[in-house]
């Protein structure tokens, strides 16, 4: 839709990107693409979503932000991640899920889940195939 920024440090990154059929990419949405990122299709990313590929190590104390660690991300089919929630390196958001807004997903979700919360958690297991009020 407009305005996704993509970013990493990496020379030629854009080749880390892979985005599905029929995926929607809304506005103010910022990909890291220092590792794979792989949006499968029918997903939805919303509004100021991020998604980041790159980390660091945690160094001693002169200097904390040490060596850079790059984990790939992966999003299922038909998941959808609703305004501002932030995906970290390394997670796979399982085919059919839910993001809420505002979540920072630290760990994978499993598919048909609906997760929330800073760190995000599994709320509630979606039913496949029919649409669900949440």
């Amino acid at each position: 839709m407009g305005n996704v920024e993509l970013l990493s440090g990496s020379p030629d990154f854009y080749r880390n990107l892979k985005v599905g059929s029929n995926t929607l990419i809304s506005t103010n949405v910022t990909i890291n693409l220092d590792a794979k990122v792989v949006i499968e299709d029918f997903v939805t990313l919303s509004p100021f979503v991020r998604i980041y590929t790159g980390s660091h190590n945690v160094g001693n104390s002169e200097h904390r932000c040490n060596k850079p660690v790059n984990k790939p991300v992966i999003i299922g089919r038909g998941s959808w991640i609703a305004l501002g929630a932030t995906i970290l390196p390394g997670v796979t958001i399982g085919r059919g899920s839910v993001v809420a807004a505002g979540s920072v997903v630290t760990k994978d979700v499993p598919p048909n889940s609906f997760v929330t919360g800073v760190p995000a958690e599994v709320k509630r297991i979606l039913p496949s195939g029919l649409p669900v009020q949440i």
